[in-house]
């Protein structure tokens, strides 16, 4: 994947609209993803699961990604569910 399809890379250059990430503070890569957004100073709706209370199993999260896992980044309606894919390279 190039940086330009990221969506962090697109937004980055001024392209793309408000992108949602789905993630948790006790995940180290939602951290990474969330590292590199406050670094590009990017905006971004934040959706916090609570993985001790199992929000990642619940059907509102599942419907957003089947395997339950964070972190999720969406842009229009495209859901990127793995940190290499979500993060520029």
């Amino acid at each position: 994947m190039s940086t330009l399809g990221s969506p962090i890379a697109r937004q980055a250059a001024g392209g793309g609209g408000v992108i949602t990430l789905h993630h948790s503070p006790a995940s180290a890569h939602s951290a990474s993803v969330r590292i590199v957004l406050a670094e590009k100073q990017l905006d971004c709706a934040l959706h916090e699961l609570d993985l001790a209370r199992s929000e990642q199993h619940r059907p509102a999260f599942l419907a957003v990604n089947p395997t339950g896992m964070v972190p999720v980044l969406e842009d229009g309606g495209h859901r990127l569910t793995q940190v290499f894919f979500i993060l520029p390279t």
